[in-house]
């Protein structure tokens, strides 16, 4: 009712707990458990979006281990059982960190996708809508020209990679962006956002952009947050508003 009446579409991510420095691989019970709470809920779109889980090229975001096998049975199951409950769940994969380097604890998004279309070449079937993490790196600082893989533009590079291998034109939410604050780029924040709402995020498969992340402070993201510790606008928030408060005088 909450989100209805704030006119928030609510986009769900299925996680498990954290232990022993990991998210811990989910068992088809606790698959069948998460998306049983969902169905009880009432939601305010027809759609119902749920993420299969998390940056799955960190070991830390599963289990501790890079094993894409595990992640393909887990998204097979994930989906199957959200369409059998008939309520128009959407499956979004887990994105990839696409800054990632292959190595003990990561491995290259692509390469990640290469694996688990190896494994199962009908994976991406199981999914409705892609889901891209698509950061304006290095370093989260990159400017929104920027065209590389790890850019902001980034999705377009993960839906060629899919039209080419599945022959299917996917539509795609970015689930996290947005630019670390720092005094290098505080004055430039409201620029970079007009360009990337202008430029980038206009691409007409692009469904949704939700930047990361709306509180975060204290703590490790307390450069990206929109509201700080007490809750008041941070620039981040500022340059946001600014450029929505534009194009909405432009409509």
């Amino acid at each position: 009712a909450y989100a209805q009446k704030q006119h928030l579409i609510p986009i769900v991510r299925l996680a498990t707990h954290f232990e022993n420095g990991s998210w811990q691989v989910p068992s088809k019970k606790n698959i069948v458990d998460l998306i049983a709470f969902l169905s009880v809920l009432q939601w305010p779109t027809e759609e119902k979006y749920i993420i299969a889980f998390n940056e799955v090229n960190h070991t830390q975001e599963w289990g501790g281990s890079l094993d894409p096998a595990s992640y393909v049975d887990a998204l097979r199951f994930t989906s199957d059982w959200a369409k059998s409950e008939n309520l128009n769940y959407k499956v979004l994969p887990s994105a990839m960190d696409m800054d990632a380097p292959n190595g003990p604890t990561t491995k290259e998004g692509f390469a990640y996708l290469d694996q688990m279309l190896k494994i199962d070449p009908k994976i991406f079937s199981y999914v409705d809508y892609w889901n891209s993490h698509s950061y304006p790196n290095p370093a989260f600082s990159a400017p929104p020209s920027s065209k590389g893989k790890n850019s902001i533009n980034g999705f377009s590079n993960e839906l060629a990679y899919l039209q080419k291998n599945t022959g299917r034109e996917f539509e795609t939410f970015i689930t996290e962006t947005g630019w670390r604050e720092s005094s290098n780029n505080r004055s430039q924040l409201a620029g970079y956002y007009q360009y990337a709402m202008k430029n980038v995020w206009s691409d007409p498969r692009v469904k949704g952009v939700t930047p990361f992340v709306l509180h975060g402070d204290p703590g490790p993201f307390s450069g990206f947050t929109f509201l700080n510790r007490n809750g008041a606008p941070t620039k981040q928030y500022e340059a946001y508003q600014g450029v929505l408060k534009v194009l909405s005088e432009r409509k």
